[in-house]
Protein backbone atom coordinates (compact mmCIF):
# COMPACT_ATOMS: atom_id res chain seq x y z
CA UNK A 1 0.00 0.00 0.00
CA UNK A 2 0.84 3.22 -1.14
CA UNK A 3 1.72 6.27 1.32
CA UNK A 4 -1.88 8.38 1.61
CA UNK A 5 -1.76 12.12 1.71
CA UNK A 6 -4.01 13.50 3.64
CA UNK A 7 -5.53 17.37 3.65
CA UNK A 8 -5.09 19.43 6.31
CA UNK A 9 -7.83 19.88 8.88
CA UNK A 10 -8.36 23.35 10.13
CA UNK A 11 -11.59 24.68 12.12
CA UNK A 12 -14.52 25.91 10.48
CA UNK A 13 -17.05 24.25 8.46
CA UNK A 14 -14.26 23.58 5.74
CA UNK A 15 -13.32 20.89 8.12
CA UNK A 16 -15.74 18.47 7.63
CA UNK A 17 -15.37 18.72 3.69
CA UNK A 18 -11.36 17.90 4.52
CA UNK A 19 -12.60 14.82 7.04
CA UNK A 20 -14.85 13.40 4.66
CA UNK A 21 -11.88 13.54 1.32
CA UNK A 22 -8.91 11.98 3.92
CA UNK A 23 -11.71 9.21 4.88
CA UNK A 24 -12.86 8.75 1.20
CA UNK A 25 -8.69 8.90 0.27
CA UNK A 26 -8.11 5.55 3.25
CA UNK A 27 -11.60 3.92 1.75
CA UNK A 28 -10.20 3.96 -1.56
CA UNK A 29 -6.77 3.23 -1.17
CA UNK A 30 -7.58 0.18 1.49
CA UNK A 31 -10.63 -0.61 -1.46
CA UNK A 32 -8.19 -1.09 -4.15
CA UNK A 33 -4.95 -2.05 -2.99
CA UNK A 34 -5.05 -3.79 0.98
CA UNK A 35 -5.71 -7.64 0.99
CA UNK A 36 -8.41 -8.44 2.17
CA UNK A 37 -10.35 -11.90 1.29
CA UNK A 38 -13.55 -10.51 0.65
CA UNK A 39 -13.08 -8.47 -1.76
CA UNK A 40 -16.35 -6.04 -2.79
CA UNK A 41 -15.50 -5.86 -6.61
CA UNK A 42 -15.05 -9.68 -7.06
CA UNK A 43 -11.30 -8.88 -8.00
CA UNK A 44 -8.66 -9.62 -5.99
CA UNK A 45 -6.41 -6.84 -5.57
CA UNK A 46 -2.20 -6.49 -6.01
CA UNK A 47 -1.82 -7.70 -2.16
CA UNK A 48 -3.87 -10.58 -2.39
CA UNK A 49 -2.15 -11.65 -5.62
CA UNK A 50 0.75 -11.49 -3.52
CA UNK A 51 0.00 -13.55 -0.13
CA UNK A 52 -2.50 -15.93 1.03
CA UNK A 53 -2.72 -15.53 4.42
CA UNK A 54 -5.03 -18.19 5.40
CA UNK A 55 -2.59 -20.33 3.76
CA UNK A 56 0.44 -18.89 4.69
CA UNK A 57 1.79 -18.63 1.83
CA UNK A 58 4.03 -16.29 -0.33
CA UNK A 59 2.60 -16.49 -3.83
CA UNK A 60 5.44 -14.48 -5.46
CA UNK A 61 8.28 -14.90 -3.42
CA UNK A 62 10.88 -15.37 -6.23
CA UNK A 63 13.93 -17.31 -6.35
CA UNK A 64 15.70 -18.12 -3.22
CA UNK A 65 18.15 -15.73 -4.07
CA UNK A 66 15.94 -12.69 -3.70
CA UNK A 67 14.63 -13.78 -0.19
CA UNK A 68 17.71 -15.58 1.34
CA UNK A 69 18.47 -18.95 2.67
CA UNK A 70 18.24 -19.51 6.23
CA UNK A 71 19.83 -21.92 8.10
CA UNK A 72 17.78 -25.08 8.69
CA UNK A 73 19.73 -25.48 12.12
CA UNK A 74 17.74 -21.71 12.68
CA UNK A 75 14.43 -23.06 11.93
CA UNK A 76 12.64 -25.01 14.80
CA UNK A 77 9.36 -26.81 15.27
CA UNK A 78 7.27 -29.06 17.09
CA UNK A 79 5.59 -31.75 14.81
CA UNK A 80 4.47 -35.90 16.02
CA UNK A 81 5.69 -35.20 19.36
CA UNK A 82 6.31 -32.44 22.31
CA UNK A 83 9.98 -32.03 22.01
CA UNK A 84 10.94 -28.77 19.97
CA UNK A 85 13.67 -29.83 17.09
CA UNK A 86 15.64 -28.12 14.62
CA UNK A 87 14.55 -28.43 10.73
CA UNK A 88 18.46 -29.57 10.24
CA UNK A 89 18.56 -31.93 12.75
CA UNK A 90 15.74 -33.71 11.66
CA UNK A 91 16.64 -33.72 7.73
CA UNK A 92 19.52 -35.41 9.07
CA UNK A 93 17.34 -38.14 10.55
CA UNK A 94 17.83 -39.82 7.09
CA UNK A 95 21.01 -39.48 4.86
CA UNK A 96 19.68 -39.36 1.62
CA UNK A 97 21.84 -40.19 -2.15
CA UNK A 98 19.83 -37.22 -3.09
CA UNK A 99 21.24 -35.14 -0.93
CA UNK A 100 24.48 -35.57 -2.38
CA UNK A 101 23.23 -35.46 -6.01
CA UNK A 102 21.88 -38.49 -7.23
CA UNK A 103 19.14 -38.85 -9.65
CA UNK A 104 17.82 -42.16 -9.74
CA UNK A 105 16.73 -42.18 -13.61
CA UNK A 106 18.57 -44.83 -14.64
CA UNK A 107 20.47 -42.92 -17.12
CA UNK A 108 22.68 -40.51 -14.58
CA UNK A 109 25.97 -41.42 -13.32
CA UNK A 110 25.15 -41.91 -9.61
CA UNK A 111 28.34 -43.33 -8.49
CA UNK A 112 29.82 -40.04 -6.98
CA UNK A 113 26.91 -39.17 -5.25
CA UNK A 114 26.13 -42.68 -3.41
CA UNK A 115 29.85 -42.52 -2.41
CA UNK A 116 29.67 -39.52 -1.18
CA UNK A 117 26.77 -40.47 1.02
CA UNK A 118 28.83 -43.36 2.16
CA UNK A 119 31.79 -41.38 3.20
CA UNK A 120 29.51 -39.31 4.82
CA UNK A 121 27.96 -42.02 6.62
CA UNK A 122 31.46 -43.38 7.64
CA UNK A 123 32.81 -39.91 9.04
CA UNK A 124 30.14 -40.41 11.42
CA UNK A 125 31.31 -42.37 14.87
CA UNK A 126 27.86 -44.18 14.53
CA UNK A 127 27.76 -44.63 11.65
CA UNK A 128 24.82 -44.58 9.48
CA UNK A 129 22.29 -45.64 7.00
CA UNK A 130 22.79 -44.67 3.15
CA UNK A 131 19.22 -44.32 1.81
CA UNK A 132 18.40 -44.44 -1.82
CA UNK A 133 14.68 -43.34 -2.41
CA UNK A 134 12.57 -44.74 -5.40
CA UNK A 135 14.61 -44.91 -7.93
CA UNK A 136 17.00 -46.58 -10.98
CA UNK A 137 20.54 -45.62 -9.69
CA UNK A 138 22.92 -46.21 -12.45
CA UNK A 139 26.59 -47.28 -10.81
CA UNK A 140 29.97 -47.17 -13.29
CA UNK A 141 32.37 -48.46 -10.17
CA UNK A 142 32.82 -50.34 -7.22
CA UNK A 143 30.93 -48.43 -4.00
CA UNK A 144 33.07 -49.19 -1.06
CA UNK A 145 32.12 -49.50 2.59
CA UNK A 146 34.86 -49.38 5.09
CA UNK A 147 33.32 -48.76 8.46
CA UNK A 148 32.00 -50.62 10.54
CA UNK A 149 27.89 -49.84 11.21
CA UNK A 150 27.37 -48.73 7.91
CA UNK A 151 24.59 -49.54 5.56
CA UNK A 152 22.13 -49.65 2.70
CA UNK A 153 17.91 -49.17 2.67
CA UNK A 154 15.70 -48.66 0.08
CA UNK A 155 12.08 -48.28 -0.69
CA UNK A 156 11.86 -51.77 -1.32
CA UNK A 157 12.63 -54.66 -3.68
CA UNK A 158 12.10 -53.62 -6.90
CA UNK A 159 11.08 -50.10 -6.07
CA UNK A 160 14.91 -49.08 -5.12
CA UNK A 161 17.11 -50.34 -8.02
CA UNK A 162 20.93 -50.11 -8.37
CA UNK A 163 22.16 -50.76 -11.72
CA UNK A 164 25.86 -51.33 -12.31
CA UNK A 165 26.87 -50.69 -15.74
CA UNK A 166 30.08 -51.94 -17.01
CA UNK A 167 32.27 -55.02 -16.20
CA UNK A 168 34.42 -53.92 -13.00
CA UNK A 169 34.06 -56.36 -10.67
CA UNK A 170 32.29 -56.25 -7.30
CA UNK A 171 29.22 -53.90 -7.52
CA UNK A 172 29.14 -53.11 -3.84
CA UNK A 173 32.25 -53.73 -1.29
CA UNK A 174 32.47 -54.17 2.76
CA UNK A 175 35.91 -54.14 3.49
CA UNK A 176 38.07 -52.53 6.04
CA UNK A 177 41.36 -53.03 3.87
CA UNK A 178 42.87 -55.19 6.94
CA UNK A 179 42.31 -57.59 9.26
CA UNK A 180 40.06 -55.36 11.55
CA UNK A 181 36.48 -56.57 10.99
CA UNK A 182 33.83 -54.77 10.02
CA UNK A 183 30.59 -55.35 12.09
CA UNK A 184 26.83 -54.67 12.21
CA UNK A 185 26.77 -53.85 8.41
CA UNK A 186 23.74 -53.81 6.21
CA UNK A 187 21.44 -54.21 3.22
CA UNK A 188 18.09 -53.98 3.24
CA UNK A 189 14.80 -53.36 0.99
CA UNK A 190 16.38 -52.66 -2.33
CA UNK A 191 17.79 -54.82 -5.54
CA UNK A 192 20.78 -54.64 -7.51
CA UNK A 193 20.57 -55.91 -11.67
CA UNK A 194 23.83 -55.61 -13.98
CA UNK A 195 23.22 -53.83 -16.96
CA UNK A 196 25.41 -56.09 -18.93
CA UNK A 197 27.29 -59.72 -18.71
CA UNK A 198 29.94 -59.37 -16.24
CA UNK A 199 32.88 -61.94 -16.34
CA UNK A 200 34.14 -61.40 -12.62
CA UNK A 201 33.08 -60.03 -9.07
CA UNK A 202 30.20 -59.83 -7.03
CA UNK A 203 26.78 -58.22 -6.64
CA UNK A 204 28.14 -57.69 -3.00
CA UNK A 205 31.02 -59.01 -1.76
CA UNK A 206 31.28 -58.85 2.22
CA UNK A 207 34.98 -59.55 3.34
CA UNK A 208 36.33 -60.26 7.01
CA UNK A 209 32.58 -58.89 8.45
CA UNK A 210 30.85 -59.59 11.37
CA UNK A 211 27.29 -59.58 12.58
CA UNK A 212 25.95 -58.69 8.48
CA UNK A 213 22.43 -58.09 8.45
CA UNK A 214 20.72 -58.41 5.22
CA UNK A 215 17.03 -58.87 4.25
CA UNK A 216 14.22 -58.09 1.72
CA UNK A 217 17.05 -57.68 -1.04
CA UNK A 218 17.20 -58.83 -4.53
CA UNK A 219 20.77 -59.26 -6.32
CA UNK A 220 20.85 -60.78 -9.99
CA UNK A 221 22.83 -60.34 -13.24
CA UNK A 222 26.52 -60.73 -11.90
CA UNK A 223 29.52 -63.14 -12.31
CA UNK A 224 28.23 -63.93 -8.66
CA UNK A 225 25.54 -62.88 -6.38
CA UNK A 226 26.99 -62.76 -2.66
CA UNK A 227 30.33 -63.33 -1.60
CA UNK A 228 31.51 -63.92 1.93
CA UNK A 229 35.01 -64.10 2.19
CA UNK A 230 36.14 -64.77 6.12
CA UNK A 231 32.61 -63.48 7.79
CA UNK A 232 31.11 -64.82 11.17
CA UNK A 233 27.92 -64.36 12.93
CA UNK A 234 25.82 -62.80 10.48
CA UNK A 235 21.87 -63.09 8.66
CA UNK A 236 20.28 -63.45 5.88
CA UNK A 237 16.91 -63.63 5.49
CA UNK A 238 14.08 -62.92 2.37
CA UNK A 239 17.33 -62.77 0.04
CA UNK A 240 16.56 -63.66 -3.94
CA UNK A 241 19.45 -64.40 -6.04
CA UNK A 242 19.17 -64.62 -9.61
CA UNK A 243 22.38 -65.46 -12.26
CA UNK A 244 23.21 -63.18 -14.99
CA UNK A 245 20.39 -63.16 -17.34
CA UNK A 246 23.15 -61.88 -20.05
CA UNK A 247 25.06 -65.25 -19.69
CA UNK A 248 25.69 -66.55 -23.36
CA UNK A 249 27.27 -69.25 -22.42
CA UNK A 250 28.53 -70.91 -19.34
CA UNK A 251 30.42 -68.98 -16.90
CA UNK A 252 32.77 -71.25 -14.81
CA UNK A 253 32.72 -70.89 -11.24
CA UNK A 254 29.98 -68.40 -11.70
CA UNK A 255 28.02 -68.66 -8.17
CA UNK A 256 24.69 -67.13 -6.62
CA UNK A 257 26.31 -67.65 -3.31
CA UNK A 258 30.21 -68.34 -1.94
CA UNK A 259 31.46 -69.14 1.41
CA UNK A 260 35.15 -69.16 1.31
CA UNK A 261 38.06 -67.83 3.51
CA UNK A 262 40.36 -65.05 2.61
CA UNK A 263 43.94 -66.48 2.94
CA UNK A 264 45.38 -65.23 6.01
CA UNK A 265 41.93 -64.28 8.01
CA UNK A 266 39.52 -65.72 10.31
CA UNK A 267 37.37 -69.38 9.09
CA UNK A 268 33.79 -68.50 8.46
CA UNK A 269 31.46 -69.47 10.54
CA UNK A 270 27.99 -68.71 12.18
CA UNK A 271 25.89 -68.20 9.24
CA UNK A 272 22.86 -68.42 8.85
CA UNK A 273 19.96 -68.03 5.72
CA UNK A 274 16.58 -68.00 6.05
CA UNK A 275 13.35 -67.82 3.70
CA UNK A 276 15.38 -67.33 0.02
CA UNK A 277 15.31 -67.82 -3.06
CA UNK A 278 18.48 -69.10 -5.23
CA UNK A 279 18.01 -69.79 -8.84
CA UNK A 280 20.02 -69.40 -12.07
CA UNK A 281 18.62 -68.13 -15.19
CA UNK A 282 18.70 -69.41 -18.99
CA UNK A 283 17.67 -73.04 -17.73
CA UNK A 284 20.24 -74.47 -16.11
CA UNK A 285 22.99 -73.96 -18.81
CA UNK A 286 25.39 -70.77 -18.09
CA UNK A 287 25.55 -70.40 -14.65
CA UNK A 288 28.27 -73.10 -12.69
CA UNK A 289 26.99 -73.31 -8.75
CA UNK A 290 23.88 -72.06 -7.18
CA UNK A 291 26.46 -72.23 -3.59
CA UNK A 292 29.91 -72.72 -3.59
CA UNK A 293 31.37 -73.85 0.04
CA UNK A 294 35.05 -74.08 0.15
CA UNK A 295 35.68 -73.18 3.81
CA UNK A 296 32.98 -73.14 6.65
CA UNK A 297 32.84 -74.08 10.61
CA UNK A 298 28.96 -73.81 11.07
CA UNK A 299 26.15 -72.47 8.35
CA UNK A 300 22.70 -73.06 8.50
CA UNK A 301 20.23 -72.94 5.51
CA UNK A 302 16.33 -73.05 6.43
CA UNK A 303 13.76 -72.68 3.84
CA UNK A 304 15.58 -72.34 0.95
CA UNK A 305 14.90 -72.99 -2.99
CA UNK A 306 17.73 -73.26 -4.71
CA UNK A 307 18.99 -74.83 -8.35
CA UNK A 308 18.93 -74.30 -12.19
CA UNK A 309 22.14 -74.26 -12.81
CA UNK A 310 25.18 -76.40 -14.27
CA UNK A 311 27.45 -78.50 -11.80
CA UNK A 312 25.89 -78.18 -8.41
CA UNK A 313 22.68 -76.57 -6.44
CA UNK A 314 25.47 -76.82 -3.26
CA UNK A 315 28.97 -77.71 -4.04
CA UNK A 316 30.88 -77.97 -1.09
CA UNK A 317 34.97 -78.66 -2.17
CA UNK A 318 37.38 -77.56 0.22
CA UNK A 319 40.00 -75.04 -1.36
CA UNK A 320 43.16 -76.62 -0.15
CA UNK A 321 44.40 -79.87 1.51
CA UNK A 322 44.08 -78.31 4.89
CA UNK A 323 40.92 -76.63 4.84
CA UNK A 324 38.55 -76.76 7.03
CA UNK A 325 34.83 -77.23 5.91
CA UNK A 326 32.18 -78.41 8.91
CA UNK A 327 28.98 -78.23 10.26
CA UNK A 328 26.53 -77.29 7.37
CA UNK A 329 23.28 -77.53 8.04
CA UNK A 330 20.44 -77.94 5.92
CA UNK A 331 16.70 -78.30 6.59
CA UNK A 332 13.17 -77.85 4.48
CA UNK A 333 14.90 -77.10 1.07
CA UNK A 334 14.44 -77.53 -2.19
CA UNK A 335 16.93 -78.46 -4.96
CA UNK A 336 16.04 -78.22 -8.49
CA UNK A 337 17.13 -78.98 -12.24
CA UNK A 338 20.66 -78.90 -12.43
CA UNK A 339 22.47 -80.73 -14.96
CA UNK A 340 24.99 -83.02 -12.32
CA UNK A 341 24.57 -82.95 -8.73
CA UNK A 342 21.82 -81.66 -6.46
CA UNK A 343 24.04 -81.51 -3.73
CA UNK A 344 28.68 -82.40 -4.37
CA UNK A 345 31.02 -83.05 -1.79
CA UNK A 346 34.48 -83.51 -3.48
CA UNK A 347 37.94 -83.33 -2.13
CA UNK A 348 40.50 -81.02 -3.21
CA UNK A 349 42.97 -84.42 -3.63
CA UNK A 350 43.65 -87.58 -2.59
CA UNK A 351 46.36 -85.97 -0.21
CA UNK A 352 43.28 -83.75 1.93
CA UNK A 353 44.02 -83.56 5.30
CA UNK A 354 41.62 -80.90 6.44
CA UNK A 355 38.55 -81.72 8.61
CA UNK A 356 35.50 -82.04 7.06
CA UNK A 357 32.17 -83.31 8.51
CA UNK A 358 29.57 -82.77 10.83
CA UNK A 359 27.37 -82.28 8.48
CA UNK A 360 23.18 -82.52 8.88
CA UNK A 361 20.53 -82.06 5.78
CA UNK A 362 17.18 -83.21 6.45
CA UNK A 363 13.43 -82.48 5.30
CA UNK A 364 13.86 -81.47 1.98
CA UNK A 365 13.11 -82.73 -1.82
CA UNK A 366 15.83 -82.72 -4.77
CA UNK A 367 13.98 -82.62 -8.41
CA UNK A 368 15.75 -83.25 -11.81
CA UNK A 369 18.99 -83.88 -11.59
CA UNK A 370 22.02 -85.85 -12.70
CA UNK A 371 22.86 -87.40 -9.47
CA UNK A 372 20.83 -85.86 -6.73
CA UNK A 373 23.76 -86.43 -3.89
CA UNK A 374 27.31 -87.03 -5.13
CA UNK A 375 29.93 -87.72 -2.27
CA UNK A 376 33.70 -87.92 -2.66
CA UNK A 377 35.84 -87.30 0.66
CA UNK A 378 36.86 -89.94 2.35
CA UNK A 379 37.87 -88.08 5.67
CA UNK A 380 33.94 -87.00 6.07
CA UNK A 381 33.14 -87.57 9.60
CA UNK A 382 29.47 -88.27 11.01
CA UNK A 383 27.49 -86.64 8.23
CA UNK A 384 23.46 -87.17 8.26
CA UNK A 385 20.68 -87.35 5.61
CA UNK A 386 17.27 -87.82 6.73
CA UNK A 387 13.88 -87.15 5.67
CA UNK A 388 14.50 -86.52 2.05
CA UNK A 389 12.31 -87.33 -1.24
CA UNK A 390 14.41 -87.66 -4.29
CA UNK A 391 12.45 -87.41 -7.71
CA UNK A 392 13.51 -87.58 -11.78
CA UNK A 393 17.53 -88.38 -11.28
CA UNK A 394 19.20 -88.93 -14.80
CA UNK A 395 21.78 -91.36 -12.81
CA UNK A 396 22.07 -92.57 -9.18
CA UNK A 397 19.88 -90.74 -6.92
CA UNK A 398 22.61 -91.37 -4.11
CA UNK A 399 26.64 -91.64 -5.67
CA UNK A 400 28.96 -92.60 -3.33
CA UNK A 401 32.08 -92.66 -4.74
CA UNK A 402 34.77 -92.35 -1.82
CA UNK A 403 32.53 -91.88 1.24
CA UNK A 404 32.84 -92.81 4.90
CA UNK A 405 30.69 -92.51 7.92
CA UNK A 406 27.54 -91.46 6.48
CA UNK A 407 23.77 -92.00 7.63
CA UNK A 408 20.90 -92.21 5.43
CA UNK A 409 17.44 -92.50 7.04
CA UNK A 410 13.94 -92.05 5.99
CA UNK A 411 14.96 -91.37 1.92
CA UNK A 412 12.08 -91.74 -0.80
CA UNK A 413 13.47 -92.42 -4.05
CA UNK A 414 11.17 -92.27 -7.33
CA UNK A 415 12.19 -92.08 -10.98
CA UNK A 416 15.66 -93.05 -11.19
CA UNK A 417 17.04 -93.02 -15.27
CA UNK A 418 13.74 -92.93 -17.18
CA UNK A 419 15.18 -93.37 -20.32
CA UNK A 420 18.53 -95.58 -19.03
CA UNK A 421 18.89 -99.07 -17.26
CA UNK A 422 21.99 -98.49 -15.17
CA UNK A 423 20.45 -96.21 -12.42
CA UNK A 424 20.68 -97.18 -8.84
CA UNK A 425 18.79 -95.88 -5.69
CA UNK A 426 22.43 -95.79 -3.45
CA UNK A 427 25.40 -96.61 -5.22
CA UNK A 428 28.20 -97.41 -2.74
CA UNK A 429 31.55 -97.06 -5.13
CA UNK A 430 34.89 -98.95 -4.08
CA UNK A 431 36.55 -97.35 -0.65
CA UNK A 432 33.09 -96.82 0.89
CA UNK A 433 33.05 -97.92 4.29
CA UNK A 434 30.74 -97.37 7.35
CA UNK A 435 27.44 -96.21 5.47
CA UNK A 436 23.79 -96.74 6.84
CA UNK A 437 21.10 -96.96 5.30
CA UNK A 438 17.89 -97.29 6.77
CA UNK A 439 13.67 -96.61 6.73
CA UNK A 440 13.91 -95.64 3.34
CA UNK A 441 12.23 -96.70 0.05
CA UNK A 442 13.36 -97.18 -3.93
CA UNK A 443 10.59 -96.89 -6.60
CA UNK A 444 10.30 -96.92 -10.67
CA UNK A 445 8.42 -94.98 -12.56
CA UNK A 446 9.06 -96.97 -16.02
CA UNK A 447 10.23 -100.20 -16.36
CA UNK A 448 13.61 -99.34 -17.58
CA UNK A 449 14.57 -98.00 -14.02
CA UNK A 450 15.84 -98.66 -11.68
CA UNK A 451 19.11 -101.84 -12.26
CA UNK A 452 19.60 -101.84 -8.55
CA UNK A 453 17.72 -100.23 -5.41
CA UNK A 454 21.70 -100.66 -3.42
CA UNK A 455 24.37 -100.91 -5.17
CA UNK A 456 27.47 -102.33 -3.49
CA UNK A 457 30.72 -102.35 -5.15
CA UNK A 458 33.85 -103.98 -4.46
CA UNK A 459 35.97 -102.60 -1.97
CA UNK A 460 32.86 -101.42 0.02
CA UNK A 461 32.68 -102.52 3.53
CA UNK A 462 30.64 -101.67 7.19
CA UNK A 463 27.60 -101.46 5.42
CA UNK A 464 24.29 -101.32 7.13
CA UNK A 465 20.85 -101.78 5.41
CA UNK A 466 17.56 -101.79 7.60
CA UNK A 467 13.82 -101.20 7.07
CA UNK A 468 13.71 -101.06 3.25
CA UNK A 469 11.12 -100.91 0.59
CA UNK A 470 11.80 -102.25 -3.34
CA UNK A 471 9.47 -101.56 -5.82
CA UNK A 472 9.72 -102.11 -9.69
CA UNK A 473 14.19 -102.83 -9.34
CA UNK A 474 15.76 -105.50 -11.57
CA UNK A 475 17.91 -106.01 -8.04
CA UNK A 476 17.01 -105.31 -4.59
CA UNK A 477 20.07 -105.28 -3.55
CA UNK A 478 23.34 -106.02 -5.67
CA UNK A 479 26.91 -107.06 -3.37
CA UNK A 480 30.14 -107.00 -5.04
CA UNK A 481 31.92 -106.37 -2.21
CA UNK A 482 34.16 -109.30 -0.97
CA UNK A 483 33.57 -108.00 2.45
CA UNK A 484 30.48 -109.45 4.12
CA UNK A 485 27.44 -106.72 4.84
CA UNK A 486 27.16 -106.75 8.33
CA UNK A 487 23.30 -106.15 8.67
CA UNK A 488 20.71 -106.60 6.45
CA UNK A 489 17.03 -106.13 7.95
CA UNK A 490 13.53 -106.07 7.10
CA UNK A 491 13.54 -105.76 3.24
CA UNK A 492 9.81 -105.61 1.55
CA UNK A 493 10.30 -106.32 -1.99
CA UNK A 494 7.59 -106.31 -4.92
CA UNK A 495 9.00 -109.80 -5.85
CA UNK A 496 8.17 -113.38 -4.75
CA UNK A 497 11.87 -113.60 -3.94
CA UNK A 498 13.59 -110.58 -2.91
CA UNK A 499 16.76 -110.23 -5.36
CA UNK A 500 19.56 -109.70 -3.04
CA UNK A 501 22.10 -111.45 -4.94
CA UNK A 502 22.09 -112.06 -9.08
CA UNK A 503 24.64 -112.19 -11.81
CA UNK A 504 26.75 -109.22 -12.23
CA UNK A 505 26.30 -108.37 -8.59
CA UNK A 506 28.32 -111.18 -6.89
CA UNK A 507 27.46 -113.29 -3.73
CA UNK A 508 25.96 -111.79 -0.92
CA UNK A 509 27.40 -112.96 2.33
CA UNK A 510 25.18 -112.60 5.47
CA UNK A 511 26.44 -112.74 8.33
CA UNK A 512 23.39 -111.87 10.67
CA UNK A 513 19.92 -112.92 9.85
CA UNK A 514 17.57 -110.84 7.77
CA UNK A 515 13.86 -111.15 7.54
CA UNK A 516 12.23 -109.63 4.18
CA UNK A 517 8.47 -108.80 4.11
CA UNK A 518 7.06 -109.59 0.42
CA UNK A 519 4.67 -106.79 -0.83
CA UNK A 520 2.47 -109.65 -2.79
CA UNK A 521 2.64 -112.23 -0.08
CA UNK A 522 0.79 -111.95 3.46
CA UNK A 523 3.79 -114.22 4.96
CA UNK A 524 7.65 -113.09 6.56
CA UNK A 525 9.91 -115.29 5.54
CA UNK A 526 13.53 -115.47 7.28
CA UNK A 527 17.09 -116.55 5.93
CA UNK A 528 20.59 -116.72 6.49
Amino acid sequence: MAKIDLNTVSSGYLSQAALNNNFTAIKNEFQSKVLYRDNPSGEPNSMQNDLDMNGFNILNAGNKAEIGLIDADNVSFVYTGTTSRSVGEKLRDIVSVKDFGAVGDGVTDDTAAIQAAIDYCEANVDGGCVYLPTGKYKVTSTLTVTASKVGFAGAGVGTTLIIPTGNYGDAISFYSGGVDYLQRVFIRDLSLYSASETTSGASVHFTQCRLIHMSNVELAAHFGSLFLESCTHSFFSNVDLKSDANFTSLKTNSYLLKIAQKSGYVIPAELHFVNCDWRGMNGNNYLDYAVLITCVDGAWFSNVHWGFCKTAALAMKPETNTTQLTAVNISNCYFDTVQSYGILAIEPSVSYTGVFGAHAISNGQIYNTGSAIAWNCETSNACTFSNFQILKCQTHAVDLLLAKDLSFDQFSIWDINESLTTGYGFNLQASTSYISINNSSVRKKTDNAPSAGINIASGAAEIVIANMIFEGCTYDIGNNSTSPLKDVSNIRSDKEVPTVAADGFGNLDLEIAYSVFYLNTPHIVTGK
